[in-house]
């Protein structure tokens, strides 16, 4: 998660006092960051809001509130809201796993079109040259063209996800519904084989075609 990776100290190495006072600031802020995180992960975004609206107005340009607080709005359903603050942090540090969250906002907001045009331009950006899931991205363009009744594009974003990875349980799931639509049944049952083999935690694939998958937040 970009939520702890912290930033290397710079300045004059004798100053011990000032680089040790600046450790400790960040340290705090991890810790406040991961209790977010946390209230994030145990579906309470409330107590999310509450904390988040009391360190935002301490640290206004910090990239991951802004993020965090974005995350919170689309827990809350209230994807306009959390594209205004995914917008701040990605111009505050552009990171990827933002630019997703974005997308995902653009999604849930109905924005489809939108959605697509950003993550292709995320795609070719130098920002998204050493991300480590380059399959998300291609994931959230399938998805959003899905979205927008567009299945011939989604079929070829999805397919292209899992040439990044062939084992991407979202892709393979989405992927397999739409042959199954699409009146392909034996390819809808070799991709689902597959979504199960991949995550065997899952639920079994063929009995919950029913269900639409979410888009999947980046911290």
């Amino acid at each position: 998660s970009d939520v702890y990776k912290r930033q290397p100290l710079f300045g004059c190495q004798t100053i011990h006092k000032n680089d040790n006072q600046l450790s400790k600031q960040q340290e705090i802020l991890a810790s406040q960051k991961g209790l977010i995180v946390n209230y994030l992960n145990k579906s309470v975004p409330s107590m999310a809001l509450k904390e988040l609206r009391r360190l935002m107005r301490l640290h206004p340009k910090d990239a991951d509130f802004q993020n965090l607080m974005g995350l919170t709005q689309l827990a809350m359903e209230n994807p306009s809201k959390a594209s205004k603050y995914f917008k701040n942090s990605y111009k505050i540090n552009p990171r990827t796993s933002v630019a997703l969250n974005l997308s995902s906002a653009y999604i849930e907001d109905g924005k489809f079109l939108k959605a697509i045009q950003l993550l292709k331009k995320v795609n070719k950006d130098k920002v998204s040259e050493n991300y480590q899931y380059p399959e998300r991205i291609f994931h959230n363009i399938a998805l959003a063209a899905e979205r927008n009744r567009n299945h011939r594009q989604a079929v070829k974003y999805y397919q292209v996800a899992l040439s990044e990875n062939p084992n991407y349980y979202l892709s393979l799931m989405r992927l397999g519904q739409l042959y199954e639509k699409s009146k392909r049944p034996l390819d809808a049952q070799k991709t689902f084989v597959k979504a199960k083999n991949s995550c065997p935690k899952c639920f079994d694939p063929v009995s919950y075609t029913h269900l639409t998958l979410p888009t999947t937040p980046y911290v």
